[in-house]
């Protein structure tokens, strides 16, 4: 996994690699595009067996959102989109 965006304190942001920012990528989490400035994750996908990993981009809030960080309190101070509503009918954050 590498991190990409401004430092946001994170010990990710330590102990994985930094890239650039993947500007026009749509993220996996929300649909939208990521742009420049935008802080976030790019990770592994496999898509199938036998098959080469290629990589999938989030912006942070939606990885967090992804993984079950849902404190609104905490959401609302991450920079980005705010994630797509969970099929399960979850609360987005506000």
């Amino acid at each position: 996994m590498r991190w990409f965006g401004p430092d946001w304190g994170a010990p990710v942001c330590q102990s994985s690699d930094h890239t650039e920012t993947p500007e026009d990528e749509d993220c996996a989490g929300c649909g939208e595009l990521i742009q420049p400035g935008d802080q976030g994750l790019e990770c592994p996908y496999v898509p199938g067996r036998d098959l080469p990993p290629v990589p999938i981009y989030y912006h942070l809030n939606c990885f967090l959102w992804e993984i079950g960080v849902r404190s609104a309190a905490n959401m609302s101070r991450l920079p980005g989109p705010p994630p797509a509503a969970e099929p399960d009918g979850g609360d987005q954050p506000g």
